[in-house]
């Protein structure tokens, strides 16, 4: 499951402290990819991964 990639190596207050430091909010999923990536290959090593996709949705009150 490509969404489940996320949430095993990311919590969702990490993905939220991820999304929330990016400077640029277009770039938000990107870096929240890019994080997912970089933790799944340090606490996954070995394991078959496929492809990992985010959206960022804004909400303002």
């Amino acid at each position: 499951m490509i969404t489940k990639v996320v949430w095993d190596v990311i919590s969702n207050q990490e993905a939220i402290d991820i999304v929330y430091s990016t400077q640029d909010k277009a770039k938000s999923a990107k870096n929240l990819v890019e994080c997912a990536l970089h933790a799944w290959k340090r606490k996954r090593s070995g394991i078959a991964m496929d492809d990992i996709s985010a959206i960022c949705l804004f909400f303002h009150s």
